[in-house]
């Protein structure tokens, strides 16, 4: 064997086939960069942003009402307090006055909304559309909770009457427009503790019935007056991008 023939031999020897090496490399990248953008276009980073906001407001509120969630054991109870906030709505059916004497709130959670109800508050008095002290104090503690997330929700004012009817025409022409004008005062109230009026939506809902349950929670000095807890406020806080989608 000649010189060259070694070196073709040694040649054969020394070389390695990588054809297969690179071509299971290459499936290998090619599987990554399609789990890179299946996870790239599941995961949406607003929607985790949000719902981190969410929980952070929700451990706010916590610290001064308790927190529902929804259940099937307690949609009937909600149903029965005539409360609409734009869809169905569950709510616990014990209030027990530990709960109400820190605060006199109540919050739960509703989908994607947030309900901060006072079940205990009386804001109106009869036939006047100016929300009164004890409701003012609950608003004030409200919005100092309320006021460092307002940039990221839009919260909604529901105000309620009681069943009487309208006896001044020429003031009021319904309980509707009542609860409408009432609205716009608990607005006011609101802006005037620190949460900017564009952040805010008005809606009037008109007369609202005041349970049994209801009233053996008034305080012994406000149950003369049965019809006191349906002049009320309830608050309804929803992330601006859902309240988009659905106008």
């Amino acid at each position: 064997m000649n010189w060259r023939e070694h070196r073709r031999q040694k040649e054969k020897e020394y070389h390695v086939d990588s054809d297969g090496t690179w071509a299971i490399s290459y499936g290998d990248m090619i599987t990554l960069l399609l789990a890179f953008f299946v996870m790239f276009f599941t995961l949406d980073p607003q929607k985790s942003n949000e719902s981190q906001m969410q929980e952070l407001l929700l451990t706010e509120l916590k610290k001064s009402a308790d927190v529902l969630n929804e259940s099937d054991e307690t949609a009937s109870s909600f149903r029965q307090s005539n409360i609409s906030v734009g869809e169905d709505s569950d709510r616990e059916k014990n209030l027990t006055p530990e709960v109400v004497k820190n605060w006199g709130g109540k919050v739960y959670k509703i989908g994607y909304r947030i309900i901060v109800e006072f079940p205990n508050i009386s804001f109106f008095k009869t036939g006047y559309i100016d929300v009164n002290h004890e409701g003012l104090r609950e608003l004030e503690h409200f919005a100092k909770i309320y006021t460092p997330f307002a940039g990221k929700y839009i919260l909604g004012i529901r105000a309620f009457t009681d069943s009487r009817k309208v006896l001044h025409k020429d003031r009021y022409r319904d309980n509707l427009e009542l609860s409408a004008l009432r609205s716009i005062s608990a607005m006011r109230a609101l802006r005037k503790f620190g949460i900017p009026l564009e952040r805010m939506r008005l809606g009037g809902y008109g007369e609202l019935k005041t349970t049994q349950d209801d009233l053996i929670r008034l305080p012994a000095d406000q149950r003369s007056d049965s019809m006191a807890l349906s002049r009320k406020v309830v608050l309804v806080i929803e992330p601006e991008a859902k309240r988009e989608e659905n106008s």
